[in-house]
């Protein structure tokens, strides 16, 4: 969760595995959202996301091995204001 002034979260991708090491390639999406966020490198197992404001946020992480094979999982937080924290 994110309380607005504070507009970024870092997204952890960071515990994803290949039974054989071979992570090829990590891609970060939003499915649903609002749309004025920017993402620093959807390429990367960490990625910043920026420019949130008050909504409900789920990023698409999808992580291919060497052989093509891939797995996905879905990250879901919520931003909101300072007054609905009470």
């Amino acid at each position: 969760m994110i309380t607005l002034p504070t507009d970024s979260i870092s997204l952890d991708g960071s515990a994803s595995g290949d039974p054989d090491g071979s992570i090829n390639s990590f891609f970060w999406t939003m499915i649903s959202g609002p749309a004025s966020f920017t993402i620093s490198n959807s390429s990367v197992s960490n990625p910043v996301v920026k420019n949130l404001v008050r909504g409900i946020y789920q990023f698409e992480l999808k992580i291919t091995d060497i052989g093509g094979l891939f797995g996905s999982s879905v990250n879901r937080f919520y931003c909101l204001e300072q007054e609905e924290m009470i």
